[in-house]
């Protein structure tokens, strides 16, 4: 679909009894997913989203009380970007869990709208307690710090001051913090802020590589 095109819209389905992913998408094209009923799926009732770009005047949601998975399976890197001028909107209770060198890449919106009662998590695919056994091992993995790479806010840093924009409500941030290859193993914050215009309120960063902000 074109990214600026109508796009496809998901609605309202049930998928049972699924090998894998219920469902397994790119953030490339307009899309629309929401009121799916997922049950029995190979990866924990989860929705599997394939590295890519949102593009420019797209906006994108995330539906919530979801599972959504962004990793590659020979642990390369992978990133979830928002252009200028694209949105993401995350909405409450919905968990996002990263693979190794995955990151978020934000030079638009991106808004993380939880709630005190169902927080947004971003955390480990390793990490059980939210989501369930995504990798499918079970106790063979635990979750560490610097198991995903972080949110990266580049507002200044592309010379563009004001384009990077959002809310970040009632967050929780698990296991971020690593650095990129070639770093000598440092860390990386959870969230690097280089400029930008927001409004965070009950963001939780723990068990982070590196400091967190």
């Amino acid at each position: 679909a074109s990214p600026n095109g109508p796009g496809v819209d998901i609605l309202n389905n049930s998928f049972e009894t699924i090998t894998k992913d219920a469902v397994y998408y790119s953030l490339n094209s307009n899309f629309s997913v929401s009121g799916n009923i997922i049950t029995g799926a190979g990866s924990t009732d989860a929705i599997r989203i394939r590295a890519g770009t949102i593009q420019s005047g797209s906006t994108i949601t995330l539906e919530g009380d979801q599972t959504y998975l962004l990793f590659n399976e020979d642990e390369s890197r992978g990133e979830l970007e928002i252009a200028r001028g694209a949105t993401l909107i995350v909405e409450a209770g919905a968990i996002l869990k990263f693979g190794k060198f995955w990151s978020i890449r934000q030079d638009g919106r991106l808004d993380l709208l939880g709630t005190e009662e169902k927080p947004i998590i971003l955390t480990s695919l390793k990490d059980d307690s939210a989501g369930g056994d995504s990798n499918g091992d079970g106790d063979a993995s635990t979750p560490n710090p610097g198991d995903w790479m972080s949110i990266w806010i580049r507002d200044t840093y592309l010379e563009d001051w004001g384009a990077a924009r959002g809310i970040y409500e009632n967050v929780e941030l698990r296991y971020a913090g690593l650095e990129p290859t070639g770093s000598n193993g440092t860390g990386t914050p959870a969230i690097l802020l280089d400029g930008g215009v927001f409004e965070m309120t009950n963001v939780v960063i723990r068990d982070s590589l590196d400091v967190g902000f």
